[in-house]
């Protein structure tokens, strides 16, 4: 038994033996000769002082004494319970914060662009296989590249964008657009207005008009302004206008490098588009501005006929019109198409096919529209009857209060028997020989009613 064992019997006696001279002797004597025991001595000295204290404090029940150290006990072990609970939950919230973390940066945020238009494919389109050509909505911020192909970007804003592959563009939003090579032709109204085409340094901006630009690699570009006001803008020139028949070239450094005499040609095909015309033969003109007249006399072609589109609105209200439905087959002078009635309200494009011909031969060829053909107005007085709601207004159409007027007569198949017409089975394609010969006073014209493609 060691010295510190022997200790803790003397002191655990009842009190009345440990206080006795003998007990208390042997006590210093082990304290004395081991400092172990002694250290423990000191110790229970502490512990015996201390309840001491609680017994002069609540008197000497025990019960209250013992009542009160559990409650301490108690009030120690809920305060290290907070302490645990609290440090749990700060170390989840972290984690969580972490974790959070870690996904926002390790994932690309969804972005959600807003529509601005649509894509209306016209003839043969190729897209990089990333587009597959199967994505009719357009975004802001889509990037286009076609490798050949026309095709129509409808902005929500109202512009008609047409191109014909290879080109490639970007949509920056419904009233702004990135050209990065290639050519395009765009229609802008009236509540369009200020439509802009970026084009390397430069910057087209539309005053109400059509107008074409085609661009390279190299960020070399031409403007064309078949109709209205655009505004050429650079850090270099400031601004330029350019007005109706007028082109410019504009340099990569942001310069004007000349003006001259619009040449619609390289944007054949996307004013055919902006005209809703697919395609066409080429002794058929498709002109992107009409004729000032279409009388008699008014627009003589040499073996070449005209188209140019007229108006685009719906029937009035309580009226109808009777003119030659569009069905499938070969017409005649001995086989015309049958009569059919149009109600009222519906939306329909006109075009006026016109053949006036310089030359001694008949002019053949064809047209293909986006959209389906309804009926045909091949009669003079089915031309007459719908000059007024369906001519173009700044044409001059023939009348038969004017003198010049007598004796000529327009339309076709109904007066001549070597005139014949074709629709396809589609509705699309209108197939033509016309004579519209000069000798006679006869020229030839057919109004084609053509409803809105769907897209």
């Amino acid at each position: 038994m060691t010295s510190t064992d022997k200790l803790k019997g003397l002191l655990f006696l009842p009190r009345a033996q440990r206080e006795s001279p003998e007990v208390v002797s042997a006590i210093r004597q082990i304290v004395a000769e081991d400092p172990e025991a002694m250290h423990f001595f000191v110790r229970w000295s502490h512990f015996e002082a201390s309840l001491l204290w609680y017994v002069n404090e609540f008197g000497t029940d025990r019960n209250v004494v013992v009542t009160h150290v559990r409650k301490e006990v108690r009030q120690d072990r809920l305060i290290r319970f907070l302490v645990m609970a609290a440090s749990a939950v700060l170390v989840v919230m972290i984690g969580f914060q972490v974790c959070i973390f870690t996904i926002r940066y390790s994932v690309s945020p969804l972005q959600v662009h807003p529509i601005v238009g649509r894509i209306a494919e016209v003839d043969g389109v190729i897209w990089p296989e990333s587009r597959q050509g199967t994505q009719t909505l357009v975004r802001q911020g889509d990037r286009f590249f076609s490798r050949q192909g026309r095709f129509v970007v409808h902005m929500d804003s109202g512009a008609l964008v047409a191109c014909s592959g290879p080109v490639e563009m970007q949509v920056m939003n419904s009233m702004q657009l990135r050209l990065h090579d290639g050519a395009i032709c765009i229609q802008v109204p009236e509540r369009a207005r200020g439509f802009e085409v970026q084009a390397k340094d430069w910057s087209i901006v539309d005053l109400g008009t059509i107008f074409g630009i085609r661009t390279s690699r190299n960020g070399s570009s031409e403007v064309h302004v078949m109709k209205g006001l655009v505004q050429a803008r650079s850090d270099v020139v400031g601004q330029q206008e350019i007005i109706a028949g007028q082109g410019a070239g504009l340099a990569a450094n942001g310069q004007i490098t000349g003006l001259f005499t619009t040449d619609p040609g390289p944007f054949t095909a996307q004013l055919a588009s902006l005209a809703g015309v697919a395609g066409s033969s080429k002794n058929l003109v498709v002109l992107n501005n009409p004729p000032r007249s279409v009388k008699f006399n008014g627009h003589v072609l040499r073996d070449q006929a005209c188209l140019f589109r007229e108006q685009e609105q719906p029937l009035p209200a309580n009226s109808e019109i009777m003119i030659f439905r569009a069905s499938p087959g070969i017409y005649s002078s001995k086989n015309l198409p049958e009569r059919t009635t149009i109600p009222s309200g519906t939306m329909l494009t006109t075009y006026l096919l016109h053949a006036q011909n310089s030359g001694s031969g008949p002019v053949s060829g064809h047209v293909t529209f986006d959209g389906v053909i309804a009926g045909l107005a091949l009669s003079s007085p089915d031309l007459n009857l719908t000059d007024a709601h369906f001519g173009h207004p700044d044409v001059l159409y023939p009348a038969s209060t004017d003198p010049h007027f007598s004796g000529a007569v327009r339309g076709t198949l109904v007066q001549e028997s070597t005139d014949f017409i074709e629709i396809s089975p589609d509705l699309k394609t209108l197939r033509f020989k016309l004579s519209c010969a000069t000798a006679i006073k006869a020229f030839d014209q057919i109004r084609i009613f053509v409803l809105p493609p769907r897209n």
